[in-house]
């Protein structure tokens, strides 16, 4: 007997479950890390000032205008919010990202279920995404910054402009170029990075010359550059100088030359694939390709073809990309995910109809034993990695002051006119020590060379450390790995 799928009752019961397996590594311990160098921290600090002084126009870094971080406003938004809800902290930066990954998991069971109209190749899809650890990542869905927000909506606009070719419904062409929007003013030209594979796949099939006669296209056109060349347009007459360095940090700058050392090679982003990011599934991908070739579904077969364009003209954009870092990748994982999806969903098929007569109890023993076995050992280690990644000794120790200040601000420490001698980048500290000020603590940044006598100062640099104890008489009142809080007694000693 067949498992009747078609079963309402059972669809929702088992959508129901899929979400709540998905909960665990989208949300799980999404505090627990500490703000993260360099991005993250970068954005903590422009949100917290957005949230203060209420200017939703500008990002500023320390009170003035931030030209080096040029993307648009959209996330800073999201975060500011967020710590209007939740208060500063690491949950208000990184809730945008892990509610855009979940809803991409449940927009992506939505539109599978739809347009293919099989209740499981969206299963097979998710469940393939959610176990990706290129994508259940720092610098992705679990930390404050653009990507996972931008992964939804590079997808999104994606498949509406695919189904509008499907369904040839107007209001999904203009849905698309409102999506396609929506990435822009996530992260400015990156938002763009699929319209070579949109064009690429619209030339395919043919359809160029019937879309371009369509006055609707023009429309959607007009709408997406109001809006985009509107918010470019309005930040460079509020700061002179905008447009420069979005087209110095995004263009000419980023895409063009080698920015801050991120130089790899060109198959940079298929390494990272087979190494780490994507290396339980990455096989899956040519058999998905194939499998796209003989699955019945005619929706799929498409579905293949569409997403292969995808990740093919998106990998040939970022890997001519002079600078390299590995999150650029992130979009493309929905569609890996797809095409792995499409070979699990060929194997499911042919062994469901080989045992279509058996009890029902056994087909379902048989679907528990193929998804457990593919997918019970790639979720157990992206939770088990995301349960205990706070645990290391090396991240207790590498990032040992920003634990030791979010610990003072959730135990009410006194640090009361309490300095800090961080020598390098000091971004990771700044929101800990603002909401420590708030509190009227009085916390400030200090250099080891004008210490004297009276100052309480915290370190946790040995250099500095060692500066300190050749050159000042000291009581140490703390020590933990790497930090120590010092008592200056006396000058020179």
């Amino acid at each position: 007997m067949k498992i009747n799928i078609s079963d309402s009752h059972l669809k929702v019961a088992g959508i129901i479950l899929l979400l709540i397996i998905a909960y665990f590594p989208v949300f799980l311990h999404l505090e627990n890390l500490s703000i993260r160098e360099w991005d993250e921290a970068r954005r903590s600090v422009n949100a917290y000032e957005m949230y203060q002084d209420g200017n939703y126009l500008v990002q500023r870094f320390e009170g003035q205008v931030d030209m080096w971080n040029t993307k648009p406003l959209l996330l800073n938004w999201l975060q500011a919010l967020g710590m209007h809800i939740f208060g500063p902290g690491e949950l208000a930066l990184r809730l945008p990202s892990a509610i855009a990954a979940y809803l991409l998991i449940i927009g992506l069971l939505f539109f599978t279920n739809k347009y293919t109209k099989t209740y499981w190749f969206g299963i097979f899809t998710v469940l393939v995404l959610i176990t990706a650890n290129g994508y259940i990542q720092k610098h992705a869905t679990r930390t404050g910054d653009y990507d996972s927000l931008l992964t939804m909506f590079t997808t999104f606009y994606c498949l509406a402009f695919f189904s509008y070719f499907e369904f040839r419904r107007t209001w999904i062409l203009y849905l698309a170029f409102i999506l396609l929007t929506f990435a822009v003013l996530t992260k400015g030209v990156m938002g763009l990075f699929f319209a070579p594979g949109l064009l690429l796949y619209i030339i395919l099939r043919r359809e160029l010359i019937g879309l371009l006669k369509n006055k609707h296209l023009y429309f959607g056109m007009l709408i997406f550059t109001f809006l985009t060349l509107g918010f470019y347009l309005l930040r460079e007459s509020v700061t002179p100088g905008y447009l420069e360095a979005v087209y110095n940090n995004e263009l000419g700058g980023r895409y063009l030359q080698v920015v801050e050392e991120h130089k790899e090679g060109y198959w940079f982003y298929l390494q990272i694939l087979y190494d780490t990011f994507f290396k339980e599934w990455f096989w899956f991908i040519p058999l998905g390709l194939i499998a796209g070739f003989f699955v019945r579904v005619k929706q799929i077969r498409r579905l293949t073809l569409f997403s292969f364009v995808m990740i093919i003209t998106y990998f040939l954009v970022i890997s001519s990309s002079q600078t390299k870092l590995y999150w650029y990748g992130t979009p493309m994982y929905p569609f890996l995910a797809m095409i792995c999806a499409v070979f699990i969903y060929f194997i499911f098929t042919l062994i469901r109809d080989r045992v279509k007569f058996v009890p029902a109890w056994a087909n379902v023993l048989i679907l528990a034993i193929l998804v457990g076995g593919l997918y019970f050992r790639p979720y157990k280690k992206v939770v088990s990695r995301i349960y205990n990644e706070q645990a290391g000794s090396w991240e207790q120790a590498t990032f040992e002051m920003q634990y030791f200040l979010r610990n003072a601000i959730e135990n009410k420490t006194d640090l009361q006119d309490y300095g800090i001698i961080h020598e390098g980048h000091t971004v990771p500290l700044m929101l800990y020590v603002y909401q420590l000020n708030e509190k009227g603590m009085n916390l400030t940044f200090m250099k080891k060379e004008d210490l004297h006598k009276g100052n309480h100062v915290i370190s946790d640099q040995k250099h500095v450390q060692e500066y300190i104890e050749g050159n000042y008489n000291f009581k140490i009142l703390y020590t933990g790995i790497n930090l120590k809080i010092y008592e200056i007694t006396g000058g020179d000693s």
